[in-house]
């Protein structure tokens, strides 16, 4: 079974590809109870950019992908495990998904250790989607960024 690209997109890391499994990454603290809430969050702020572009601090991205590889790296056989409860059915081999994201933390960390400020990475949006694109994405945003103003406004 493949993996579904309109679901699964491959998320570009400082103008660098990585696969489309590592949008699923985000399971990785649920596997691993070892892995920190902020690790576990910033796995989370990775995972979810479709359509968007995210930013984070050099620092940071090189701290919580450094972390979340060596935990990946020291409980290998358990994240496969939970692969293959969880996402085989999404189309996830195991023993590929796990060598994919730790060679796609591998490189966020060497790309975040060269980047001097800060790093960006973002995926594509697919063409089902239904915001379709960033500027569908964006259109949105402002729209629930007004409905919320008016909302305030009616509050007080």
């Amino acid at each position: 079974m493949k993996i579904d690209p309109a679901e699964w997109r491959p998320i570009t890391f400082e103008g660098v590809e990585m696969p489309q499994s590592l949008m699923a990454i985000t399971i990785l603290g649920e596997a691993l109870p070892e892995i920190d809430d902020e690790t576990d969050q910033w796995l989370w702020t990775l995972a979810i950019c479709r359509g968007r572009t995210k930013t984070g601090s050099a620092k940071d991205c090189a701290r919580f992908s450094e972390k979340a590889l060596n935990e990946l790296l020291s409980h290998k056989r358990r994240v496969q495990e939970h692969i293959k409860a969880n996402l085989y059915e999404f189309g996830f081999d195991p023993e590929t998904t796990c060598a994919e994201w730790l060679m796609s933390l591998h490189r966020i960390l060497a790309l975040s250790r060269a980047s001097s400020d800060h790093c960006s990475w973002s995926a594509s949006g697919h063409p089902d989607d239904p915001l379709g694109s960033k500027e569908g994405v964006d259109r949105f945003i402002r729209a629930l960024d007004s409905t919320a103003k008016s909302l305030n406004s009616n509050e007080k």
